[in-house]
């Protein structure tokens, strides 16, 4: 099924009130599924009767990965696997209500459980709490136990896979060189950079590029360059591709959202990126 027609299913499903405590996204490429998964946890999350909006708080922390009920969990090593102790942990947490939020999201990005990881997981699908729904991503269906797989709802994404053309990885490697130009010695280059970022005249897709490359520092795809990819962040102090710290990359995402959203308001563009920019700076440090 094709990434759009699978999120009107999933939105039907909220109004319905007939919403899985599990699901397994499978087939497809990981982009379409990791995406999927988000719109997913922010119409689940979001405050605004027309979902998701992508501008309340909730949606907001959701895409920044900074919000306290919606968990998204990357397999280890070369098979992705995740660990018995993580697992455990997650256990205890899904028994406690929701800290901020409507429900609690967690969404599993693995391709492969051990034996003992596939009995804890099971234990995880057969009694989970109302306010809990988990999201487990993989590539298909046939590396999981039979019983896990049964008792998910089970989404399969078409194969289709959509990378970005030529055109736009030039306008990103553009775009993160104008951002990574700037500097503290030379604080004026920021209205420059700004006059070379609306000279793209494609404000909104030029943002999207930027926020896409920030994100795949975070949850990378398979789509990303080598260069550009980086560990999943453990916590706000590890390094994340280009020595930039995980918890700087969440502040640059929150700046590049919150500015979308003022542009989509009618603030002031020039303004709002200069702001953008001066701030993504002071992130840096540099």
């Amino acid at each position: 099924m094709e990434k759009e027609k699978i999120e009107h299913y999933l939105r039907n499903s909220i109004v319905k009130g007939r919403l899985s405590p599990a699901y397994l996204f499978f087939g497809g490429s990981f982009e379409d599924k990791e995406k999927t998964a988000l719109n997913f946890a922010k119409a689940i999350e979001c405050e605004k009767e027309n979902f998701p909006c992508n501008a309340c708080e909730s949606c907001l922390k959701i895409e920044s990965f900074t919000h306290p009920d919606v968990k998204w969990l990357k397999g280890k090593g070369k098979i992705s696997s995740l660990g018995i102790d993580e697992l455990r942990e997650i256990q205890k947490q899904m028994f406690f209500k929701p800290y901020q939020g409507k429900k609690k999201v967690y969404i599993f990005e693995v391709e492969r459980l051990n034996e003992q990881t596939s009995n804890a997981f099971l234990k995880t699908l057969e009694e989970p709490p109302e306010y809990s729904h988990l999201i487990l991503i993989a590539k298909s269906t046939r590396e999981f136990l039979p019983t896990i797989v049964s008792r998910c709802q089970r989404i399969m994404f078409s194969s289709n896979r959509k990378v970005l053309g030529k055109e736009e990885q030039e306008i990103q490697r553009k775009l993160v060189g104008i951002v990574n130009s700037l500097s503290l010695q030379n604080p004026s280059g920021v209205f420059e950079a700004v006059e070379k970022i609306i000279d793209e005249d494609r404000i909104d897709s030029s943002l999207k590029l930027l926020l896409s490359f920030y994100r795949d520092l975070l949850v990378p795809s398979p789509q990303s360059s080598p260069a550009w990819k980086g560990s999943h962040p453990v916590d706000g102090k590890k390094e994340v591709g280009g020595g930039i710290t995980s918890s700087r990359i969440i502040k640059i995402i929150n700046l590049i959202v919150r500015t979308k959203t003022e542009i989509h308001q009618n603030a002031n563009l020039k303004l709002s990126l200069e702001v953008m920019l001066m701030n993504i700076l002071d992130v840096r440090g540099c």
